[in-house]
């Protein structure tokens, strides 16, 4: 099967192509469907890396000089070993209560830094690029899971910026090629963005940051 170039796959799906059946044919066999097996050699380093490690063999080998270690000993055999199993035997139930809760007490510490980690994670801010190759003007957006809010857009050689949610558009007002603001995109909002250059005939470039409603 032939495996056609990720940028070119894109190129065929952009907002008003119309993909061939021979393109989709090229994009599905350019990719792994997952009740194929991988094999090996398709994998980078991974070969060289199962060379390096130590076969049955060698393991083998190694072994065979150490101690044999499958025989036993009597507790008398084992020097000193009476003695603190004895001092084990002498500790009495309040000292081991007293260990439990503080073992409690210590899991109970870790629960409470991991829950007020979780709660803070939705205040994280997350970003991407959209990039516009140079015969591009119009970009449909990829899905973003859950409600978010965009609030900073910095962009590379455009002139002005068109959003579209849900085919309703409104032009963002660029300062210095940058916006700041808040505009709210609910789970299954379909997003368009739209450009003009300050250069044509050169890439051009949006950077998105957002956050994801708590």
């Amino acid at each position: 099967m032939a495996t056609t170039a990720l940028q070119t796959i894109k190129s065929w799906f952009v907002r008003g192509a119309k993909p061939t059946a021979a393109q989709f044919a090229s994009a599905f066999d350019s990719f792994w469907h997952k009740l194929e097996n991988i094999p090996i050699s398709a994998i980078t380093n991974l070969q060289s890396e199962l060379n390096a490690k130590a076969n049955t063999t060698d393991v083998n080998t190694a072994l065979a000089g150490k101690a044999d270690l499958s025989h036993s000993h009597s507790m008398s055999e084992v020097n000193g070993l009476g003695t603190a199993l004895s001092g084990l035997q002498n500790k009495n139930d309040s000292n081991l209560q007293t260990s439990n809760q503080s073992i409690v007490g210590a899991i109970n510490e870790v629960r409470g830094s991991v829950l007020g980690l979780a709660s803070q994670l939705t205040d994280i801010i997350h970003a991407y690029t959209i990039d516009f190759q140079t015969g591009r003007t119009i970009v449909q957006e990829r899905n973003l899971h859950g409600s978010v809010k965009l609030t900073k857009i910095v962009t590379d050689n455009v002139a002005s910026l068109h959003l579209s949610i849900n085919g309703t558009a409104q032009t963002i007002a660029l300062s210095s090629g940058t916006w700041n603001g808040n505009i709210a995109i609910a789970d299954n909002d379909l997003l368009a963005w739209s450009i003009s250059r300050s250069t044509e005939g050169s890439i051009a470039e949006i950077n998105i940051k957002y956050e994801y409603n708590s």
